[in-house]
């Protein structure tokens, strides 16, 4: 992926278990994707805590960017395999709080990477 910046986010999950995810950032959106590792608690269940410190460690503006919760399918075998879900939040300052799941598909996702890249 070109135009992207990759990481690895550690954080402190709201049940103080070390967690760890993997972090694509466009930084034109800018767009955040957040892949679960299988590394502490779930990206969904440590959203809020994720989004709050990929605003404050990389900088970005919450109210534009836009958050993509991703399971590779290393994480969630089949018969479900890789899935993408859009994750809206509500912001305090820089905290995020609320978040709000929105499935979307493979194909969806693929179009906004290309939208991203043109």
């Amino acid at each position: 992926m070109k135009n992207s910046e990759h990481y690895t986010l550690d954080y402190r999950a709201p049940n103080r278990i070390h967690s760890s995810c993997a972090i694509t950032i466009y930084r034109r959106i800018p767009l955040v994707i957040a892949s679960e590792t299988g590394i502490g608690m779930s990206v969904t269940n440590a959203a809020e805590v994720i989004a709050t410190e990929v605003v404050r460690r990389f900088s970005i503006d919450p109210a534009r960017m836009l958050f993509v919760e991703h399971y590779p399918e290393s994480q969630r075998p089949k018969p479900y395999g890789e899935s993408f879900d859009l994750v809206t939040f509500t912001w305090d300052g820089t905290s995020a709080g609320n978040p709000d799941w929105k499935p979307i598909t493979v194909t969806e996702f693929r179009q906004i990477l290309e939208a991203i890249e043109d």
